[in-house]
């Protein structure tokens, strides 16, 4: 505390304080042309499946293992039976999905 109030003892350890703006979301080629393209629940790996927002790395295992375990997904809505994926959710990736 008292270098902090007396810098002159220790001018490296005041610190300003910056307003630093965010830095922009930067996407590769490859990720921008994959969400041009609707991604294939039954088909995705778990890599593509991440490209999804909200899609984490143990919520796409999740997707890839219902599907082995069930089959392929009939309707984009299926994929709401999987924990994890609630209506807020599936609403923000529904467009970005399909199951052709």
């Amino acid at each position: 505390m008292y270098k902090r109030t007396h810098p002159q003892f220790a001018p490296e350890l005041i610190i300003e304080k910056k307003e630093v703006d965010p830095e922009p979301q930067i996407q590769s080629p490859l990720h921008q042309e994959q969400r041009e393209k609707k991604i294939n629940l039954n088909q995705a790996t778990t890599i593509e499946l991440q490209l999804l927002p909200g899609v984490g790395p143990s919520l796409s295992r999740r997707i890839v293992e219902y599907r082995e375990a069930n089959g392929q997904f009939r309707q984009i809505e299926d994929l709401m039976q999987i924990p994890g994926i609630g209506p807020k959710t599936f609403e923000r990736i529904k467009g970005d999905i399909t199951v052709e």
